[in-house]
């Protein structure tokens, strides 16, 4: 049985944006109106509200950030921040054109039992983009949540801080809280809320050959290692150092 999309009116979408003080905010607690301001060519108008945020990526900083990924999905998941200036710009479609789609074909039924896997909104946004996407789209977003917790936890800088140190590395803190993580973001505190953890590693062209031989498929290496993956192709030694690797499954 399908479930029907809610048509956002432009009225509607201004009184929905009016509740974030970020776009980034927006995009994630309502990405159906979100995307809806983005098509109708208005988002620029119904987050005149909000505090501008990661200025910087220019035409040629997102390309060059595109050119790192095979999959849509992936630039979404891993590079969200210039994922959205391209929306923002509307290049998206120019700068993924070369990009492959992945085969699974979400049915209703797919996305409600993939979102069960999870605990909150934002940890199934981080872990799997491409249902959550989808439930937004066709307006099942809130029925397929219904299991996750309700209400938001008012974070104070104790709080984060007690939160963070559960944690060895930013990404783990990203994916298994995505409410304290995004609260230190909004307070520019990210630095000092994780300096206990792991510092990022000294990646030479011999460590990332070594790292890139512990993986037998580009799936594995990317959702793994996905530091080193990019950095490899940044440098243009894919074909050199992952020619092992076989194609995803």
């Amino acid at each position: 049985m399908k479930i029907k999309q809610k048509k956002w009116t432009t009225e509607e979408i201004k009184e929905e944006a009016k509740k974030y003080s970020s776009r980034t905010e927006f995009s994630i607690k309502n990405n159906a109106a979100y995307h809806a301001a983005i098509r109708r060519k208005i988002i620029d108008d119904v987050c005149s509200h909000m505090k501008p945020k990661y200025r910087g990526w220019t035409i040629e900083k997102i390309k060059a950030e595109a050119k790192k990924y095979d999959y849509k999905n992936d630039f979404r998941k891993y590079s969200t921040k210039a994922f959205y200036a391209a929306e923002r710009r509307g290049i998206i479609n120019e700068i993924c054109s070369d990009m492959k789609f992945k085969n699974r074909k979400w049915t209703d039924n797919d996305i409600k039992e993939e979102a069960k896997k999870y605990k909150s909104r934002g940890e199934f946004y981080i872990l799997s983009s491409s249902a959550y996407s989808l439930a937004c789209d066709r307006g099942i977003l809130n029925e397929v949540c219904s299991h996750m917790k309700k209400g938001r936890t008012r974070w104070t800088i104790e709080k984060v801080k007690k939160e963070a140190r559960k944690y060895d590395s930013r990404y783990e803190f990203a994916k298994l809280n995505w409410g304290a993580y995004q609260w230190a973001i909004k307070r520019k505190m990210l630095d000092e809320i994780c300096s206990h953890m792991k510092r990022k590693h000294k990646w030479t062209d011999e460590n990332l050959k070594k790292e890139a031989k512990k993986y037998k498929t580009k799936k594995e290496f990317r959702e793994k290692s996905n530091t080193a993956y990019c950095l490899i192709k940044r440098k243009n030694l894919f074909d050199e150092m992952c020619a092992h690797l076989k194609k995803n499954v």
